[in-house]
């Protein structure tokens, strides 16, 4: 009797397991992923063409000499170890946290772009305080 009663109450004890945890036959339904559009920042978008050199000529001659940097888990300056952040534009939409594959080619881009351009910056500088000297 006694053992009966155990395999009774072990087979409620599945049964409403089995309804608490919403067991069924039917299919799972098939989750759709969502389309998320991410538009890339213009700028970010632009360094793909861009020329650090013709850029670099413009930003002197409007009297911009900060540096461009990325943001990573902090800010990163390409090329650059002394640097204060007022002296550094950042190019926007720059992260660690990568949204997609197109995200993820124009950081890429991004971070080439900024070494590039630090490196002529770094140039322009030490030959204009050669010269003031």
């Amino acid at each position: 009797m006694l053992k009966q009663s155990l395999t009774v109450r072990f087979a409620l004890l599945a049964i409403a397991c089995g309804l608490l945890s919403g067991c069924s036959r039917q299919q799972p339904r098939q989750v759709e992923k969502e389309a998320k559009v991410t538009a890339i920042h213009p700028d970010l978008k632009r360094l793909a063409a861009a020329d650090p050199q013709v850029d670099l000529t413009s930003a002197v001659a409007q009297g911009d000499t900060r540096f461009r940097g990325i943001m990573g888990a902090g800010l990163i300056v390409p090329g650059v170890m002394n640097f204060t952040e007022t002296n550094v534009y950042i190019i926007p939409d720059t992260q660690d946290a990568v949204r997609d594959q197109e995200h993820f080619k124009y950081q890429l881009i991004a971070s080439d772009y900024a070494k590039a351009y630090n490196k002529l910056l770094l140039q322009h500088l030490k030959t204009n305080s050669a010269e003031a000297k």
